[in-house]
Order: structure tokens, then sequence, then C-alpha cells
């Protein structure tokens, strides 16, 4: 079924289209002589028949995050249990039998589940990161200061308290105080 469009923001749904009235010229409004004003009209009405709203009863619904995944280096996996489980206290669990051969490591803490894979040609993610909520975010600060870590600060988001750093593969991290 083709996407269409709805909701007040004319955002792209998935399911069945709604019917689009047949389009009527108008008569030029009153005092319009030109017709850059009758175009207007025109993509006006265009607009609101796009931003109308549609059923969305056929699109799934997005329950929650189930993992997050970074890529590493292949062979990285003692420095990503070091960072991740000894710095950040993620205790590691087994990769199921099929994918604990491709390399790598898994983390999981309740909710918070992270997966580290091997990627050929591995470059770390400098831009996109995964933001852990951390519940003494002072301590973890001066840990990862202290094991030579970068520590950034960032204010710029008044009043959540956070910072960014990198595991030992360059991957930007986000943590936030909790």
């Amino acid at each position: 079924m083709p996407p269409t469009f709805g909701g007040s923001s004319g955002a792209l749904c998935l399911g069945a289209p709604a019917p689009i009235p047949p389009f009527r010229p108008r008569k030029p409004c009153k005092g319009a002589e030109n017709e850059d004003v009758n175009f207007q009209i025109t993509i006006t009405r265009f607009l609101v028949i796009f931003s109308s709203p549609r059923r969305l009863s056929d699109v799934p619904e997005v329950l929650a995050l189930d993992h997050v995944q970074l890529a590493m280096p292949a062979g990285g996996e003692d420095d990503a249990r070091a960072f991740y489980g000894g710095l950040l206290g993620l205790p590691e669990v087994p990769k199921p039998m099929p994918l604990a051969a491709r390399g790598g490591c898994w983390f999981d803490r309740g909710t918070v589940q992270l997966h580290l894979g091997v990627e050929t040609g591995f470059q770390p993610a400098r831009k996109a990161h995964p933001a852990f909520l951390i519940a003494d975010l002072d301590g973890l600060a001066a840990t990862l200061a202290a094991s030579r870590h970068r520590v950034d600060w960032d204010d710029e988001l008044p009043p959540v308290r956070r910072l960014y750093t990198d595991d030992p593969f360059g991957n930007r991290i986000e943590l936030i105080a909790g």
C-alpha cells in the first residue's frame, strides 16, 4: 500500500489513502486582478488537502527501544569490557552462539542493552551516540579523567547536566546526570 500524508503536520503515514476532492478551478478572488494571487489560493488549497488528518489504525506501534549497537574494530573486546563493564558498570552478557563467532560483546543492565559489533573498515561514530543516565555523574567524570578519557562538560541544555566522552575506539558517548 502506498504511503499517504496525514496528521496536522502533514507527516508521511502508512495506510489507505484518503480520497482527495476533485480540483475545481476557482474564480479570481474579489480584488485579485493577477494570476499570482490565484496561484497562491490554489497552493493553499493543496496544502490543506495534504495536511488533513488520516486514519492511523494500520500503523504499527513502536513499544520500546530494545538495544543500541555501536561498532568497534576487530580484537577490541578487552578494551570494550574495561570501558563499558569496568568504568560504566554495565555487566557483560554472553552473545548467542550463532553470533559469538562474529566477535564483539554485549552488555545489559535492566532496560539498558548495549551491543558492540565488529565492523570491517571501522570508523568511530563522532556525532551519532548513545546517551546513558548516570547515578553519580561527578564521580564517573573523575574516574574517566583519572583513566585518561576525554571529559567534555556541556551546559548548552540547562538544566540537564551532561558530558561527552569517547569509548576506547573513539565512539562518542553522552553521559547525563540521572
